[in-house]
C-alpha cells in the first residue's frame, strides 16, 4: 500500500510535517527552516515530537550501528572510570565524555575566534549587507532577515556582526559570549543584540550570558535587545518587507517621536518587544 505526495510515491511508512501537511520519510533541517525554526530540538519541542524521522529509516540505522559498532557489548563500568581518568586532561573527549581543562577551553576558544576571522567558518551562509558594503556571515535564517531589516530601516546608521567577546562564567568555568549584532541607531544610541528563540531564553547557560550582557551593556552606556521571532515579523513590517498582518509590533514607529528603541537599558526574559528596564533571566 502507497501513497503519493507530490511526484514522489511513498510507503506506509512517513511523517506528515505538521506545518505544511508534506508527506516526508525524514523533516530535514533545511525543511524546518524554511518554516522559521532555527533547530530539530526547537521544531521537536513545539510540535511535541520524540524523531523527525520514519520508524524504516530509525530502524535501519539502528540496524547498521549494531552490526558496525567497534563497541559492541560495552565497556565494564570500572573499564569507562578508568578511560575516563587516563583522559582526563588530555583532550576533548568524544561526545563530552571526558572533562575539559580551564586551558583547553581557553584554546578552543581562541581557535574558534581564529576561525571566524580567517573566514575558516562552520554551519551558516553569506548575504550581502548594503550599510556593511560587502557580504558578511550569519548562523541561520533569522540572522538573515534580521540583516535585512538593519539595511533598510532608516533609524539604523550602521551595524556590526559578532564584534564583541563578553566573557562569563557557567558552571564554575570561565568562557567567551559573542553576541549577535552590534548596531548603531539615530542619536548616537548602540544597542547589543541577541536572536534568539523564546524556547531557549531560559535555559541555564543562556542565562548566564544574558547577566554577563546586562553587566556589560551597563559599563558601556549601550543597551540590550533579545529579538524572538515575533519582533523580527514586526520590524520586517516597520521597514515594508511584511504586510501588517499576523504578529509582531512596530519596532519604531515613525510617525511618533516618542516610541524610539534604546529608551531603557537590559533585557529581560518577561517582554521582547522593546528594550526595557535591566533585567536578567531566571534560571531554569
Amino acid at each position: 500500500m502507497t501513497t503519493t505526495s507530490g511526484s514522489r510515491t511513498l510507503g506506509v511508512d512517513y511523517l506528515v510535517c505538521p506545518v505544511c501537511k508534506r508527506e516526508m520519510r525524514a523533516l530535514t533541517t533545511q525543511h524546518i527552516r524554511k518554516h522559521g525554526f532555527e533547530s530539530a530540538l526547537v521544531f521537536k519541542k513545539a510540535f511535541g515530537l520524540d524523531s523527525l524521522r520514519c520508524s524504516a529509516i530509525r530502524d535501519a540505522q539502528s540496524k547498521f550501528m549494531q552490526k558496525n559498532n567497534p563497541t559492541a557489548g560495552g565497556h565494564r563500568p570500572a573499564t569507562i572510570e578508568k578511560m575516563r581518568q587516563n583522559r582526563k586532561g588530555k583532550g576533548i573527549g568524544v561526545a563530552g565524555k571526558y572533562e575539559r581543562t580551564p586551558a583547553i577551553r581557553r584554546k578552543i576558544a581562541e581557535g574558534v575566534i581564529a576561525s571566524w576571522e580567517t573566514g575558516k567558518r562552520g554551519r551558516g551562509s553569506y548575504v550581502f549587507s548594503r550599510k556593511c558594503r560587502k557580504k558578511v556571515w550569519v548562523r541561520s535564517t533569522w540572522e538573515a532577515r534580521v540583516v535585512r531589516v538593519l539595511d533598510l530601516h532608516p533609524c539604523v546608521l550602521s551595524y556590526g556582526i559578532e564584534p564583541l567577546r563578553i566573557p562569563y562564567e557557567f558552571e564554575g568555568v570561565g568562557r567567551l559570549y559573542v553576541p549577535d549584532f552590534l548596531v548603531e541607531l539615530e542619536g548616537g544610541i548602540f544597542e547589543v543584540w541577541e536572536i534568539k528563540p523564546k524556547e531557549l531564553i531560559n535555559w541555564p547557560r543562556n542565562a548566564a550570558k544574558m547577566r554577563a550582557l546586562n553587566a556589560f551593556v551597563e559599563k558601556k552606556g549601550f543597551n540590550a535587545r533579545l529579538v524572538i521571532l515575533e519582533q523580527i515579523e514586526g520590524m520586517e513590517m516597520q521597514v515594508g518587507i511584511r504586510p501588517w498582518e499576523g504578529r509582531g509590533e512596530p519596532w519604531v514607529k515613525l510617525d511618533d517621536p516618542t516610541h524610539r528603541p534604546g529608551m531603557k537599558r537590559g533585557v529581560s526574559n518577561r517582554s521582547h518587544s522593546r528594550s526595557r528596564s535591566t533585567g536578567e533571566p531566571d534560571d531554569g
